[in-house]
């Protein structure tokens, strides 16, 4: 059956409900990150909540997640215009209006909307995936449900999915920000990742594994020839490629990942309340004394 994403969030096959890759993620392998060590995102946080006037900081990344869903969103949206309007991405990113035809129209209004509206990551990511990083990749796709029932009852959408200049696949992640804190250590991860330090430039490559996985899943037929992570901050692009030690570890991940679908941890008991709370609960409202009115 194929995978199609839920109301919201969340991925479905016929056959029932996925686990969200990320999720798992960090309860198996990261339970232990903690966002506060990110001091530099803090201190960046700090200093952005002071230039506009705020009073206090609501927590680090929280203004960086916001950003990365706008950027996921819109670049989803615009690779998918540019495929159904025929169109490269040299062309959406010069200056010259784009060629209109009569079946198309209704994709170029909104290219051209994009072009305007969207935010500069997105022309900024395109850019530096087909000329600036090393090995153009040519995206052909955005946003792809993809996952595993029965066996690992996992689900994930793929960010982007391109094309190298010999045609081979390639599954991109797209991630924004982490300026100081994307090698920051938090202790160390769990097996068999735990010759590993916990940090999110690690979360991430778990992440493209397991999302490689599953798009061969889904896709049998697919020519996949790599991963990588592309990251965009205020200042430069930067590509990850998934490194080989991830790539060993397969098999280990998926049995931790199988041992935790056929044996999940027991649900947390509920604490009795102490004796005295108790016998607060057990005894009856003391009743208030009416107090009679004085009648003239």
């Amino acid at each position: 059956d194929p995978v199609r994403f839920g109301v919201g969030h969340g991925f479905f096959v016929g056959e029932g409900s996925l686990r969200g890759v990320t999720d798992v993620i960090k309860r198996l392998f990261t339970p232990r990150y903690n966002p506060k060590f990110a001091r530099g995102e803090a201190a960046h946080a700090a200093q952005k909540a002071r230039a506009v006037g705020a009073r206090r900081v609501r927590g680090a990344g929280r203004g960086g997640m916001a950003r990365g869903r706008k950027v996921d969103s819109q670049l989803a949206r615009v690779v998918r215009l540019l495929h159904h309007a025929g169109l490269s991405v040299d062309q959406y990113l010069g200056d010259a209006p784009l060629p209109v035809t009569r079946e198309s129209k209704d994709q170029i209004d909104e290219l051209e909307r994009l072009r305007k509206k969207a935010h500069p990551f997105v022309s900024h990511l395109l850019n530096a995936l087909v000329h600036k990083l090393e090995d153009p990749l040519y995206p052909i796709d955005a946003q792809v449900a993809v996952g595993c029932y029965r066996r690992l009852r996992l689900g994930t959408g793929v960010d982007l999915v391109c094309r190298d200049e010999r045609g081979g696949v390639w599954i991109v992640e797209i991630k924004t920000g982490y300026t100081e804190n994307y090698r920051q250590f938090c202790g160390y991860m769990r097996a068999p990742f735990h010759e590993r330090d916990d940090s999110p430039y690690h979360q991430h490559q778990i992440q493209l594994l397991l999302t490689t996985v599953l798009y061969r899943h889904t896709f049998p037929l697919s020519k996949v020839v790599g991963a990588c992570v592309v990251r965009i901050d205020d200042y430069m692009t930067y590509r990850y490629n998934l490194e080989p030690y991830f790539v060993a570890k397969k098999d280990a991940c998926l049995a931790v990942i199988e041992t935790d679908l056929l044996h999940p941890p027991a649900a947390k008991k509920k604490k009795k309340p102490a004796a005295a709370a108790q016998k607060r609960a057990r005894a009856p409202a003391a009743k208030k004394p009416r107090v009679k009115r004085r009648t003239e």
